[in-house]
């Protein structure tokens, strides 16, 4: 059994725990949900795989771009591939029906950042945070923060609210995130969903923690409220803000 604290207020941990969820999938049925004790909410996974195997499994695996023909390379899918074989294809991002002219909102990241690009890991923001993983410090804490280029999922490990939103070019330093946050959010997207919703005049996101512990096909209904069983926690609400064109960041989190 895999326990996590987190910050539900925070949009990036409660998908960090899911992309776990994602994973432990792969190899065995798991079983999924949160407690809420004394105003603090727990991840709780019922797994036969261990923390510190998921942990070293997505530190091991290899990240590579998938070309397709008349899709520009920045929005290519990305292939997570593990090293005993097992993989997840990530294209959660693209519109299925218009492809290159639209992408899903929950791209939050600048129109120059690459998640991955073919032979070039300097420039690949998974290779990096995927390089940045401690596998004993995030045993000890699952979210530790280092200096690093955001795409946006961590909204707790960003700039202050006066620099929120603004790109690394406008700052002139990263801010302090996650690493293991910002890339197991990208790989829970490819399964859980937000709704997305109008919020204070802007686009926003809902969604609910759950109670029961819950297999993963029934998790992601429950995520965004569909559960018939105890209580939901939720839902919890943000907003995507925007500057400019390129850039946009997510709020924190509030209950509602």
């Amino acid at each position: 059994m895999i326990e996590i604290d987190l910050n539900p207020s925070n949009f990036g941990e409660v998908l960090a725990c899911l992309g776990l969820f994602e994973l432990a999938e792969l190899y065995c049925l798991s079983f999924g949900g949160f407690e809420e004790r004394e105003g603090k909410i727990k991840f709780v996974l019922e797994t036969e795989v261990k923390l510190k195997e998921l942990i070293e499994k997505l530190k091991k695996a290899k990240i590579s771009s998938l070309q397709i023909q008349n899709l520009s390379e920045r929005k290519c899918p990305v292939e997570i591939e593990l090293e005993d074989g097992k993989k997840l294809i990530l294209d959660w991002w693209l519109d299925p029906l218009l492809r290159d002219k639209k992408t899903s909102f929950l791209k939050i990241w600048g129109g120059r950042m690459h998640l991955h690009l073919k032979g070039s890991e300097k420039r690949s923001y998974l290779a990096r945070y995927q390089k940045e993983i401690n596998v004993e410090k995030a045993l000890e804490n699952l979210f530790y923060r280092k200096p690093l280029v955001s795409l946006g999922f961590d909204t707790w490990g960003g700039w202050d609210r006066s620099t929120a939103g603004y790109s690394y070019d406008d700052v002139g330093e990263p801010p302090y995130v996650s690493p293991i946050c910002e890339l197991l959010s990208v790989i829970a997207l490819r399964s859980f969903r937000p709704k997305e919703i109008s919020l204070n005049s802007r686009k926003g996101l809902e969604y609910y923690l759950w109670k029961d512990r819950l297999p993963h096909s029934a998790a992601r209904l429950a995520f965004v409220g569909i559960w018939i069983g105890k209580p939901l926690i939720g839902p919890w609400r943000l907003e995507i803000r925007e500057k400019g064109q390129a850039y946009k960041h997510l709020t924190q989190s509030q209950r509602f």
